[in-house]
């Protein structure tokens, strides 16, 4: 007998140890003195002596509120709402309480000139097939380039020479509004990511595992880079301008008018920038040593306009156009210095030859699109975008050697590009029950690409043309896609 009142007595000492470890909960109903309605939303904030935060809670449709977990104790109560003054009380706790009604006297209401709610999207989201960078957040959001911008998107990786890769691999294929765009044909990716301003850019999304919707070019990855839309009503405008050191600057201006039917958007951005290189690199062979160091700086300049608009025929029937043209010139000096020696250590070959180099370029792009939605996140849609990009650079070269003989000379290299790409694309989503998505199309692309590369070699007078090393070359190209996810 003394053993089971033993075995009662410890079973009810470790509850009550147990209940006192856990804490005591706290509930409350917190209405409205003049019509006893519940109060929603309104915060409950439970503070110690010391007024650091124990516990907090928001009211329910019905005004309930609790706390859970709280300690023994001397503590103060706050009831807060927007609009009201707020309510304390002092509670000690030594069980389970129940603060009964609280009423918000309306005699105690603050008339507020406005409540602004501030929100801000996350820097990085991890979706299902992608990652998304919000670049809002990023400093050089405001002064940088799309490629700065890719310099802190995780997974992605640019080296010095401006080659972009996706979790090491350099097959990366590279879209604007999910369109290819001529931007990137015809020179290293990184090269043409100097060009975009970041101050043009919404968010990056990073696509790493993309469906049959995609492009199969890019097998370690897509980068769909968005472009920011204003779709504030009536007028709105900025200007900004950054100023920063070794010659850089940029500049731009963005205007914009909208209402409930349709809005229009344009924008202005000059910018101007610097970069500086050196690399240096040295082979050892059974034969003897390479050694071969350059020096090189770019100054490229670019003014790049934008026009677009969106009209709202119906809720759910939207037709977008827009359109940008960019002019960009690049001013490149390069040095390079090279020798070769044998074992010994002595100079075999020994030369140098100096770069300079004046390209020009012109981007045009158009596009036009008709959303149709139904029902609840579905949609159907129909787009056609035109791109074309014209490249003229002219090299300038003077190599001097020295070992084993000397030879002074000059040539020069003239390069003309020209992209053209239309696109044409019919898109279908649909939910065919909760939690699924089915999305089919059909895309359309033929792109036409022309270069001439002429090469010169100096007779002492004039530049006589080498056709041995001059060519032209003519590439056409249609696809045509079906895909089903």
């Amino acid at each position: 007998m003394k053993r089971w009142i033993s075995f009662i007595c410890y079973c009810f000492a470790f509850v009550a140890a147990f209940a006192n470890e856990t804490g005591w909960n706290i509930t409350g109903k917190v209405i409205g003195r003049s019509d006893h309605l519940p109060v929603e939303y309104a915060t409950v904030a439970l503070r110690n002596n010391n007024g650091r935060l124990v516990a907090g809670a928001v009211t329910d449709s019905m005004g309930i509120f609790k706390l859970n977990g709280i300690g023994s104790g001397n503590y103060q109560i706050t009831y807060s709402y927007v609009g009201y003054s707020d309510i304390s009380n002092s509670l000690i706790v030594k069980g389970n309480m129940d603060c009964g009604v609280v009423l918000f006297n309306d005699n105690t209401t603050k008339t507020l000139d406005e409540v602004i709610v501030k929100g801000q999207h996350r820097t990085l989201i991890q979706q299902l097939d992608k990652k998304v960078y919000n670049v809002n957040q990023d400093v050089m959001a405001t002064s940088g380039s799309v490629s700065d911008l890719l310099q802190h998107v995780p997974s992605v990786n640019m080296d010095i020479d401006g080659n972009i890769s996706v979790r090491g691999n350099e097959n990366v294929t590279i879209l604007v509004n999910g369109r290819l765009s001529t931007l990137f044909n015809g020179k290293t990716k990184g090269d043409a990511l100097q060009q975009l301003s970041a101050g043009n850019i919404e968010r990056i999304e990073v696509i790493t595992n993309p469906s049959a919707a995609y492009r199969p070019d890019g097998t370690s990855g897509i980068i769909n880079i968005i472009l920011k839309k204003d779709a504030r009503q009536g007028l709105n405008g900025s200007l900004s301008s950054n100023i920063g050191n070794r010659d850089r600057f940029n500049t731009g201006a963005n205007l914009s008018y909208g209402t409930e039917k349709w809005n229009i958007l344009g924008s202005y951005t000059f910018r101007q920038d610097r970069y500086d290189r050196t690399t240096t690199d040295q082979r050892e062979s059974n034969d003897g040593s390479i050694y071969q160091n350059t020096t090189g700086t770019g100054h490229p300049k670019s003014h790049t306009f934008s026009l677009g608009g969106n009209l709202k025929m119906t809720p759910e029937d939207i037709i977008s156009v827009s359109g940008n043209y960019e002019y960009r010139r690049f001013l490149r000096t390069e040095d390079v210095e090279s020798n070769t020696q044998n074992l010994s250590g002595e100079k075999t070959e020994d030369y140098s030859r100096h770069r300079n180099a004046d390209a020009k370029e012109n981007m045009y792009e158009s596009s036009i699109a008709y959303t149709h939605s139904y029902g609840k996140d579905n949609q159907w849609g129909i787009n056609y975008a035109y791109s074309s990009q014209t490249e003229d650079e002219m090299n300038n070269y003077r190599t001097s050697r020295t070992i084993p003989e000397i030879i002074y000379s000059k040539d020069n290299e003239k390069v003309w590009n020209d992209n053209d790409l239309h696109t044409a694309r019919l898109y279908w989503q649909f939910h065919p029950w909760q939690g699924s998505k089915l999305s089919a199309g059909y895309e359309l692309e033929h792109q036409k690409t022309e270069q001439d590369y002429h090469v010169g070699d100096w007779d002492g007078n004039a530049y006589i043309p080498n056709a041995d090393n001059s060519s032209n070359f003519t590439y056409w190209r249609t696809i045509h896609s079906l895909y089903s996810t």
